[in-house]
C-alpha cells in the first residue's frame, strides 16, 4: 500500500511539474514567434513603404496590412511571405523579392534596402525604375544575385556595391547608367562569375584578373581605357557564345590585348 502510495505521489508530483512548466513554454515559444515577426514586421513595412511611393504599383496588390496579429503590442501585422514576388527563409525573414515585368514605375531609392539583412535574390528588371542606384544597395550583404536591366536608372555605379561579397550574378544592362567605371567595385567580387553593364554610357576599365567571368560591357561608349576580360571557362564561354556577345568589337579587342 505504501509502495502504491508512493507511486501514485511521484505522478502526481510529475503531473504538477509538467503543469508549471508548460505556461513558460508556452511563454518561450511566444516570445520567439514575436521576435520573428518584430523582424519580419520591419521587412513588410519597408515594402509596403516602396509600394506607396511608385508611381504604379498594380501588380502589387497582394501587398497589403493583415489585420490578424500574433502579439498583441503588433496590430495589423503583416507577414510578407506570401506576397507577389517574395520568398521567405524557415524563420520568415525576406530572402527573394523577384519582380521581373511587373509593370512598376517609381524610384529604386524608395526602398529601404538595409531593412533586409537577408536577401539573397533581388530581380527588379524590366520595369520602369527611374532615379539612381541607392549607397543602401551595399547592405545587402548576403546577396548573391541582382537584376535591374531594362529600367531607366540613371547615375553612377554606387561603390557600395563593393560590400556585396556574396554576389554571383549582377545585370544592370539597358539602363542610362553614366560615369567611369571605379575599379574598388570590383575588389570584393571573388564569386563573381556574371556581370552584364552593355547598353549604358559607362566608361573606364574592367579589372584584368576578371578572367573567368561572363563580361558584358559592349553598347558603352569606345574608349582606349575600356577593358573587356576573356578567357573563360568552357561553359560561360558557351554562354557568352549564345548571347552573341563575343562578336562585338571590344571583345575583339580585349581579345587581342
Amino acid at each position: 500500500m505504501l509502495k502504491g502510495d508512493s507511486s501514485v505521489g511521484d505522478d502526481g508530483i510529475s503531473q504538477a511539474l509538467a503543469s508549471e512548466a508548460l505556461p513558460s513554454l508556452v511563454l518561450l515559444l511566444l516570445l520567439l514567434s514575436c521576435n520573428a515577426a518584430g523582424a519580419s514586421q520591419s521587412e513588410a513595412s519597408a515594402l509596403l513603404q516602396w509600394k506607396s511611393s511608385l508611381f504604379r504599383s498594380e501588380a502589387l496588390h497582394s501587398w497589403s496590412l493583415d489585420s490578424r496579429s500574433n502579439c498583441s503590442n503588433q496590430q495589423n501585422f503583416p507577414s510578407p511571405c506570401s506576397w507577389t514576388g517574395v520568398a521567405c527563409d524557415v524563420e520568415g525573414s525576406v530572402v527573394e523579392i523577384s519582380l521581373p515585368n511587373m509593370g512598376l514605375q517609381g524610384k529604386l531609392d524608395g526602398l529601404s534596402l538595409s531593412s533586409f539583412p537577408n536577401l539573397v535574390h533581388l530581380n527588379l528588371s524590366l520595369n520602369v525604375l527611374l532615379g539612381t542606384i541607392p549607397d543602401s544597395i551595399g547592405f545587402l550583404s548576403k546577396l548573391a544575385f541582382l537584376g535591374l536591366s531594362v529600367n531607366s536608372l540613371s547615375g553612377s555605379l554606387p561603390t557600395s556595391l563593393s560590400n556585396l561579397t556574396q554576389l554571383l550574378e549582377l545585370n544592370m544592362s539597358s539602363n542610362a547608367i553614366t560615369g567611369e567605371i571605379n575599379p574598388i567595385i570590383f575588389t570584393n567580387w571573388t564569386k563573381l562569375t556574371t556581370l552584364a553593364l552593355q547598353q549604358n554610357q559607362l566608361i573606364g576599365k574592367i579589372p584584368s584578373e576578371k578572367q573567368k567571368q561572363t563580361l558584358s560591357f559592349h553598347g558603352n561608349p569606345a574608349s582606349k581605357h575600356t577593358v573587356c576580360s576573356h578567357g573563360h571557362s568552357p561553359i560561360l564561354a558557351a554562354q557568352l557564345h549564345a548571347s552573341g556577345l563575343e562578336s562585338n568589337a571590344m571583345m575583339q579587342e580585349a581579345q587581342r590585348k
